[in-house]
């Protein structure tokens, strides 16, 4: 999701592809939604992702912390978010 630009600046979902990688490594494709979903084991990922609609796909976008820990049989939401400056 995209952060910023004119006001109100309220985050708008992007379409694109978002990176998992921990214990496993994963690459998912992102619909228009901006929604992903991925089955992981347990175990510390750092999640990243980009968009052509956000400086043509050249920046990679994070998530507000710097490592996601997932726990087994939890499930946890991870944002991932271009911050317009």
């Amino acid at each position: 999701m995209a952060v910023g630009g004119p006001a109100p600046g309220s985050p708008r979902p992007l379409p694109g592809s978002v990176t998992i990688d921990g214990p496993v490594t994963q690459h998912v494709v992102v619909g228009s939604d901006g929604r992903y979903r991925v089955i992981l084991p347990a175990g510390t990922y750092t999640v990243t992702g980009t968009s052509p609609q956000y400086n043509d796909g050249a920046t990679n976008c994070r998530t507000d912390s710097d490592t996601i820990t997932l726990t087994a049989g939890a499930t946890v939401a991870a944002d991932v978010s271009c911050e317009e400056k």
